[in-house]
């Protein structure tokens, strides 16, 4: 624990926490824009900016992200805080005129118009929205473009981001009221999904269990919505934070991600707009090492494979456990097929595929639990097979998998093995 000062009352806290967390803790109220208490700090309005004292050097600093440090005394309302304070409120009431809570500021301050030529902006760049989606949901489905007074908040080439939950909470969390990505989701989602793909934005989230919107994603008409937010008393990202859940879950040396499906035969599953993407699981990358070549057919089903790996003058066929047909091949890993297995989950995908039945084949499909369990399963026979039946170490000195599999086995225990691991559903 921490011992500081805070205007002269004693406050003690935990030695990670920072300024403004002491500020708070002691009950005293300083503005700020850009905080928010579940997300980092980031310090771009400095408003919550104070004077701390410290082996008698007095200096201004950003309290949000101000560590806390034994006998700091700290004062927030000193009249050069209070000065730079007003500065502050009056140049971001100039970029952003029309917000109501930088016009309440103002009108604290008593700021009637201010000094500085005014704009009609609506985002302050707080950067709280970046931040959310980056940090509560994991989907990175916005963030900054630019630099300097260019620099601005913007989706990913410009176009709707296909990984947006929309869920609302950088809407929510934002001061202005400058950011509606969860309205325009929601209006594209009720244009090109069918019903039966409308998952409702909670089921995205992990907050319930799997559920389809039933009001065509007119939330302000759903019960289970109005509900949540009642009685969470927040935004339920705050309470599901999706992004804890998306950690890696790790069997042995390999390494499952929670929010996709998987095949038996070692390939992640992705629904993606009535479609599904595709790749390598990490069992298969880590298996392989790398991959020289990848030969896509267009048509695929349960005996005839999706694609064949090319390693050195080893074939892996991959096969789906439902028929349908390639619709698109990722054009990093065709170029650099090395990727699939050095970055399987993200930029190693391999292709968007259009299934026959959509219902049968998500019913073939295993879920993330399954797949644990089927990773570790097999694990343990490669780990089996290896080293007691072919005298090869499975791990190097660090505890890895050793990452040249395919050049160790001979033709005939290739075969046997990738029979065993990668074999098309029954």
């Amino acid at each position: 624990m921490i011992n500081l000062t805070i205007n002269g009352k004693a406050v003690q806290i935990e030695r990670d926490k920072t300024v403004l967390d002491a500020i708070r803790k002691a009950g005293v109220d300083v503005p700020t824009l850009c905080y928010h208490k579940d997300l980092t700090g980031y310090g771009s309005c400095r408003l919550c900016q104070v004077e701390v004292t410290q082996k008698g050097r007095t200096r201004l600093v950003v309290s949000c992200l101000y560590p806390v440090a034994e006998g700091l005394e700290v004062k927030t309302h000193t009249e050069r805080v209070e000065k730079n304070r007003r500065l502050l409120v009056e140049l971001l009431s100039a970029r952003s005129p029309d917000s109501k809570v930088l016009q309440k500021m103002a009108k604290e301050y008593k700021i009637e118009k201010p000094h500085f030529r005014l704009k009609s902006e609506k985002c302050i760049l707080c950067g709280l929205c970046v931040r959310v989606c980056s940090e509560i949901l994991g989907a990175n489905a916005i963030g900054f473009a630019g630099r300097g007074t260019s620099k601005k908040i913007e989706v990913p080439f410009k176009e709707a981001p296909e990984d947006c939950l929309g869920c609302g909470a950088c809407t929510y969390v934002c001061p202005t009221g400058a950011i509606q990505m969860e309205s325009e989701a929601r209006k594209r989602w009720a244009l090109y999904l069918s019903s039966g793909d409308r998952e409702c934005r909670y089921s995205r989230m992990g907050l319930i269990s799997h559920k389809v919107c039933p009001n065509a994603f007119q939330c302000q008409r759903c019960e289970v919505d109005q509900r949540l937010e009642e009685t969470l008393g927040t935004h339920p990202a705050f309470v599901a934070k999706p992004f804890s859940k998306l950690q890696p879950i790790r069997i042995d040396q390999f390494q499952i991600q929670p929010n996709r499906y998987y095949t038996a035969a070692h390939i992640w599953v992705k629904p993606l707009n009535g479609k599904f993407r595709v790749g390598v699981d990490d069992f298969t990358a880590k298996f392989v090492g790398r991959i020289d070549n990848i030969k896509a057919e267009r048509a695929f089903s349960n005996n005839k494979p999706i694609c064949e790996l090319v390693i050195a003058d080893r074939i892996l066929p991959m096969y789906m456990p439902f028929s349908g047909e390639v619709v698109e091949i990722n054009r990093l890993t065709r170029s650099v097929p090395s990727l699939s297995v050095n970055d399987p989950y993200q930029q190693g995908w391999l292709f968007s595929i259009k299934a026959d039945n959509r219902e049968q084949a998500l019913e073939r499909l295993l879920s993330p639990l399954k797949a644990t369990a089927l990773v570790k399963q097999h694990s343990e026979k490669l780990h089996q097979r290896l080293s007691k039946e072919l005298g090869i170490t499975m791990t190097d000195g660090a505890g890895n998998l050793v990452n040249n599999i395919p050049a160790l086995l001979k033709e005939e225990e290739w075969n046997t093995l990738t029979r065993e691991f990668f074999k098309p559903m029954v």
